[in-house]
């Protein structure tokens, strides 16, 4: 994906590059983690609490606006 692991993560425009980074930004306090559609290489543990959903253009504002049949996510 694109983006940059020491961005924010808060919005699409300072969107963490990889999953990861992501999960481990809100592992002490849970949260969703929203995934652009792609392919994302590597390892990361996902505890409770933390939730990921893909199938996004990255651009929405919504969970709802996510469509994951037309935008495919794939952890790899």
């Amino acid at each position: 994906g694109t983006g940059d692991d020491a961005a924010d993560g808060g919005t699409w425009a300072t969107a963490k590059r990889t999953v990861a980074a992501a999960v481990d930004a809100i592992r002490p306090v849970g949260g969703e983690v929203w995934v652009a559609e792609g392919t994302y290489a590597g390892r990361f543990w996902l505890p409770a609490f933390v939730h990921l959903h893909g199938g996004f253009a990255g651009t929405e504002s919504r969970l709802e606006e996510r469509r994951p049949a037309e935008r495919r996510t794939v952890l790899d």
